[in-house]
């Protein structure tokens, strides 16, 4: 059982760090904005919604699975089995649903982007996937055995890294390009000090799966929720952009963005919660 001061101060930490987190987010806003402009913003916006129906896709609910099996296991060899087993196995999906983005980026721009030129920034931000499951699996290592602090410095550092990245990139005049640019290259970063971390806890093996099929069982069943959850959070992105334009797109996204500040104030008790029932 988590005793009540433990969780007290992971809440009071991690809830200061998602307010900062927060804030470096609603301050990238106005720079990307008035940078790229409502068209390319909006055209920013449309690649991250779509990055953020494929992605947990990719994940197969495998997230949920760490937290289930995971989150009370002691065992060393059980832990480094799992751990492994769960980031191959992502990184293999992940890599594949990136490629599928890829191969079919023209009709997608075509089609669902309503501009066939946004081709190429689409095809450019496809590895926005395999570095989103990746470096999801790896962060959610770190939130599941209760490193709080750590998974809270990761997320502030990945905020911030951005933000002055992308400020940087847009300052050099790669305008969109340099967005994407710079969310791949932190985002890379994270995982790879990420993975190291875990290793120095836990050491390094090659899976041989064990354990992946039971994972599975629990986790796929879970997949269609994110789907649904896109659906009703994100869908609209495509129905503004098919009825009035990428441009429209970005000016409602940035609507969005500053009125979701509002759950900084509920998502870091969800979090501890979330854990606190795994530990039960």
């Amino acid at each position: 059982m988590v005793s009540y001061q433990k969780f007290a101060k992971d809440v009071g930490f991690i809830g200061a760090v998602q307010v900062l987190t927060s804030l470096g987010t609603f301050f990238l806003l106005p720079i990307i904005t008035k940078t790229l402009g409502t068209y390319d913003y909006g055209l920013w916006a449309q690649i991250n919604t779509t990055v953020s129906l494929i992605s947990p896709l990719a994940l197969m609910g495998l997230s949920m699975g760490f937290v289930r099996f995971l989150s009370s296991e002691t065992e060393i060899k059980i832990i480094r089995e799992a751990v492994y087993s769960i980031l191959f196995f992502v990184t293999i999906s992940g890599l594949l649903a990136s490629f599928l983005l890829y191969t079919f980026a023209e009709p997608l721009a075509t089609f669902g982007f309503k501009d066939p030129h946004a081709t190429y920034f689409i095809q450019a931000g496809s590895l926005l996937i395999l570095l989103s499951v990746i470096e999801s699996i790896s962060l959610f290592y770190f939130r599941v055995f209760r490193q709080i602090q750590t998974f809270s410095y990761l997320t502030l550092f990945e905020t911030f890294g951005k933000l002055f990245f992308i400020l940087f990139l847009l300052k050099m005049g790669y305008g969109l390009l340099g967005v994407i640019a710079a969310t791949l290259v932190v985002q890379g970063f994270i995982f790879l000090i990420s993975l190291l971390m875990i290793i120095s806890q836990i050491g390094f093996v090659i899976p041989r799966f064990t354990y992946i099929k039971e994972y599975l069982h629990f986790s796929l069943p879970l997949t269609p929720n994110s789907l649904v959850r896109w659906i009703t959070e994100s869908s609209d992105r495509y129905m503004v952009t098919y009825f009035l334009g990428l441009g429209s797109v970005g000016v409602y996204s940035a609507a969005c963005s500053i009125g979701s500040l509002i759950q900084l104030f509920v998502s870091s008790l969800q979090l501890i919660l979330l854990l606190i029932k795994a530990f039960r």
